[in-house]
């Protein structure tokens, strides 16, 4: 039986790989996600979908997963994450995040990003730009 956890687990390699559908699929349809360039929210498949492509054409992150413990009705992650510009280089400090997914059934239904280390000012004007 695949547990809640092993879904979460899923969903970074998937990401890593840049496997968006393979990740999208993991997801509810109504799916929140937070966009964390604008301090917004998304909400569904196609809008998480935008926001990846968007941020893949200039960033290549990756994520380490560490820790993934079932609280509740909720999986929290705890990950590594160091993001590469295109062109080369770091793309601002790399960060421990806290990541808590919830769920609908079997599928992903929102995603909180609490991050350890808040995103640089600079990084995010980069994003937008």
């Amino acid at each position: 039986m695949t547990t809640r956890a092993d879904v979460v687990r899923t969903d970074y390699q998937r990401f890593n790989e840049q496997d968006f559908e393979g990740v999208l699929e993991l997801f509810d349809a109504d799916v929140e996600w937070p966009d964390a360039f604008d301090d917004s929210a998304l909400s569904g498949r196609n809008a998480v979908r935008a926001y990846w492509e968007r941020y893949f054409e200039v960033a290549v992150p990756t994520e380490i997963l560490g820790e993934v413990v079932e609280i509740g009705d909720a999986v929290v992650a705890v990950a590594y994450r160091q993001v590469y510009e295109r062109a080369g280089g770091a793309f601002g400090p790399p960060a421990v995040v806290v990541h808590r997914f919830t769920f609908r059934d079997e599928r992903i239904a929102r995603m909180e990003l609490t991050a350890l280390d808040e995103t640089p000012d600079y990084v995010r004007e980069r994003f937008r730009s």
